[in-house]
């Protein structure tokens, strides 16, 4: 008599694109952590006008940043779907295209000392 042996996890293609679809969007929302933490700092001043003293709210800046949180939260999301096998290569170049841009934005903001 020979003894059964179980499965691993991950041992089946399709359990291998599940977990390769939750890895990226963790690894998506690690990274995109916190730029939206940071965008929505800002929206929260920008909407109210006060920081350590209190100006002029500028409302359209703060509609801006929460359209750009929407786009990286959904962007969270487009990553995990992007990680199954199955998922067309040119919805994942569209998932990169936030990230990409994100980036530059960064570099040349902190190469111009703005940041």
């Amino acid at each position: 008599m020979t003894a059964r042996s179980t499965p691993r996890v991950g041992s089946t293609p399709r359990e291998r694109s599940t977990l390769r679809g939750l890895a990226a969007g963790v690894i998506a929302a690690l990274v995109l952590a916190y730029p939206i933490l940071w965008m929505g700092f800002v929206a929260v001043i920008s909407w109210s006008g006060c920081f350590i003293e209190c100006g002029t709210p500028d409302r359209g800046q703060a509609i801006l940043l929460l359209a750009i949180i929407g786009v990286l939260l959904a962007d969270i999301g487009l990553w995990a779907v992007s990680g199954f096998r199955r998922f067309p290569r040119v919805l994942t170049l569209i998932a990169a295209g936030p990230v990409v841009i994100l980036g530059v934005a960064w570099l040349a903001g902190t190469l111009l000392g703005a940041y």
